[in-house]
C-alpha cells in the first residue's frame, strides 16, 4: 500500500464502471452511497502539518476510507452513524481523536435512549478486532468482491439494523 500510494477520488476511479457491477459488490454499493448521499470522494481536506511524505499519506489513506466505513458498517451520516465509523476506526488505529469522536462526544450530545443504543454499539465496535486492518485494504482492486465478503474479511459488525 505505501509503495503503490493509491488514491480515491473522482480522477482515479471509474464511477460508470462502478454502476454496472453487480449490486451487492463494493464497487456498486460505494458509488450507489455516493450518489445516494450526495458526497464525493474529492470532498477530503488536504493533509497538513505532516512533514514525512509516508506519514502524510497514512493520513491522506486515513480520510479517504472514512466513506468506505459508512458504507462497510452501513453507519449513517449522522451523529450516531459518525459516532460508529469513529468507534471503528479507534479499534484498529488506537488514535485518539476517533477515541474521543466515540466516547466523549456522544456522551454530550445524544440523548439518554440514543447513548444507551450507542453504548450497545460501542461494546460490539471497540472489540480487539484480529481481522484485516481496514487501511490496508486496496479496496481499488476489489471492487467487484461481494461487500458482505469483505465486511467478514476485515470483521466488520453489522450494528444498524
Amino acid at each position: 500500500m505505501l509503495d503503490a500510494k493509491p488514491i480515491i477520488n473522482t480522477n482515479t476511479v471509474d464511477f460508470e464502471h462502478l454502476k454496472s457491477l453487480a449490486p451487492s459488490t463494493l464497487g456498486h454499493e460505494y458509488q450507489s452511497m455516493l450518489e445516494r448521499q450526495n458526497i464525493s470522494p474529492d470532498t477530503r481536506v488536504p493533509v497538513k502539518y505532516v512533514e514525512d511524505e509516508e506519514a502524510a499519506y497514512v493520513m491522506l489513506r486515513y480520510r479517504q476510507i472514512h466513506d468506505f466505513l459508512h458504507l462497510l458498517l452501513d453507519a449513517p451520516t449522522n451523529f450516531e452513524g459518525e459516532s460508529a465509523v469513529k468507534a471503528f476506526e479507534f479499534s484498529q488505529t488506537g488514535f485518539a481523536v476517533p477515541f474521543l469522536g466515540a466516547t466523549a462526544a456522544p456522551f454530550y450530545r445524544l440523548n439518554s435512549a440514543k447513548w444507551k443504543r450507542h453504548q450497545k454499539r460501542l461494546a460490539t465496535l471497540m472489540k480487539d478486532n484480529t481481522n484485516l486492518h481496514y487501511l490496508s485494504v486496496f479496496y481499488e482492486e476489489r471492487w467487484d468482491q461481494d461487500i458482505d465478503q469483505l465486511r467478514k474479511e476485515i470483521g466488520i459488525p453489522q450494528i444498524f439494523q
